[in-house]
């Protein structure tokens, strides 16, 4: 009988044994799995979206400020005091004028020396140079001519020139080193024209 209740007494501390080793391990195996698999998640999903929202926002805002570009005249009076100023970065500019709405600033030119040039003529101060090719081209409605001066005075050397009556296209090529020139439409009479100038090879 005393056998028999040992042996009882030492099952049952047994199964006490037992069932308190299994429940830890069911408590520890349950937190594990919870934290592991949330923080991984959110951690993954936050920092994805976040990187592709600042990215994109840069992008289009610096693809908007590069692509505006300004190839108009600056300021000026178009005339020797005051002309029309090209800057370097204006190429290839078009412009349209009235010479017979401008005054006289020059009377005669070295490029046409026995010509009558008081009526109004329009003169630009164009930048540049570094060893390129300027073309000018204008379509002229009066009989006028086209000078390109290396400065704006009656005794200035003449670079070149062009002349024609109305409804012709004047056209010449300049070769130039470096330094400021002055282009002035001008003629006999005066009136409208569309003036286009260029840097061969660019545009």
């Amino acid at each position: 009988m005393k056998t028999t209740i040992t042996a009882l007494a030492m099952l049952l501390a047994a199964m006490a044994i037992a069932c308190g080793e299994s429940d830890p391990a069911q408590v520890d195996g349950g937190a594990d799995g919870d934290t592991d698999s949330d923080t991984d998640a959110d951690t993954d999903s936050d920092t994805d979206t976040d990187s592709d929202t600042d990215t994109d926002g840069d992008t289009d805002a610096d693809g908007d400020t590069d692509s505006d570009v300004d190839t108009d005249v600056d300021t000026g009076a178009g005339t020797c005091d005051d002309p029309y100023d090209v800057p370097d970065d204006a190429y290839p500019l078009t412009h349209s004028g009235d010479s017979a709405a401008a005054t006289s600033s020059l009377d005669a030119n070295q490029c046409f020396p026995s010509g009558d040039f008081s009526s109004g003529d329009v003169v630009y101060e164009i930048h540049g140079g570094g060893g390129q090719t300027l073309s000018v081209s204008a379509d002229i409605w009066f009989e006028g001519a086209m000078i390109l001066l290396e400065d704006c005075t009656e005794s200035a050397t003449c670079l070149r020139s062009d002349s024609g009556a109305s409804g012709d296209t004047l056209h010449f090529t300049y070769p130039w080193e470096s330094g400021t020139v002055y282009l002035i439409i001008d003629g006999e009479s005066a009136g409208e024209y569309d003036l286009e100038l260029y840097i061969e090879g660019w545009g």
